[in-house]
């Protein structure tokens, strides 16, 4: 029977590659690179990880281990790597994983059976979304029985449109332009509302003397009565 040393398989991996996937990691890399990431990867035997923070001096692990690796002292805990034959007693011993195995044997049977584990939970995820992104556009459709006639981007747009084809000075231009940002119709302004508005221009740095800019191109015209240019 077919088997490798598998140190992890790392489940939603995203790094080092496209998608979402599920990566096998073996052990007995023989590259040795200096940057190297997963130095536990190296060795071509399953090794003994410790987490002294977590043990709890229950001496499972001496009482099982044949070439006796554990020794307990005043000072804590000493394993003896150098006598370890790597038959993972302790890690399977241990009532509180303080003691890990780095690596273990599996078939390829074994392997595949972990790895087809995924793809189960990704088809009844992707079920899933499908139905949550169905219903979301079904949501979002456009409604043309209830929706506006004319956006109000279109009204802006249009009173922007007839800002510009005004015939007047720039300034005045500009003002109508301005106004018809905020849906404001320049020629619906009172006197008083007028007066108001060029006393508040004239603190503009883009706009020079607009009193004075006023009707330049037709003098004779007064407020509310300037002409439009044809579309």
């Amino acid at each position: 029977m077919e088997r490798g040393l598998i140190f992890d398989i790392e489940r939603y991996s995203t790094a080092d590659g496209p998608g979402i996937r599920t990566v096998v990691f073996f052990k007995g890399c023989n590259l040795h690179c200096y940057w190297c990431h997963n130095p536990e990867s190296l060795k071509v035997f399953p090794e003994v990880d410790r987490y002294e923070q977590e043990c709890i001096h229950c001496g499972r692990c001496v009482q099982v281990c044949p070439e006796r690796c554990h020794v307990f002292t005043e000072t804590g805990r000493v394993f003896h790597s150098e006598k370890c034959i790597h038959c993972m007693a302790c890690t399977e011993a241990c009532p509180v994983a303080a003691l890990r195995p780095i690596g273990k044997w599996l078939s390829v049977e074994d392997c595949m059976a972990q790895i087809r584990e995924d793809e189960y939970f990704g088809s009844l995820i992707a079920d899933d979304l499908k139905g949550i992104l169905r219903d979301i556009r079904n949501e979002h459709r456009p409604d043309t029985m209830t929706a506006d006639e004319v956006s109000l981007a279109a009204t802006v747009q249009g009173q922007l449109q007839d800002a510009m084809n005004f015939e007047g000075s720039s300034e005045e231009k500009q003002v109508r332009s301005f106004l018809a940002t905020f849906g404001i119709d320049y020629d619906k302004l009172t006197k008083e509302q007028f007066v108001s508005l060029i006393e508040i221009l004239k603190l503009s740095k883009y706009l020079k003397s607009p009193i004075n800019q006023r009707g330049k191109a037709r003098p004779q015209l007064q407020h509310g009565k300037g002409k439009k240019k044809r579309r």
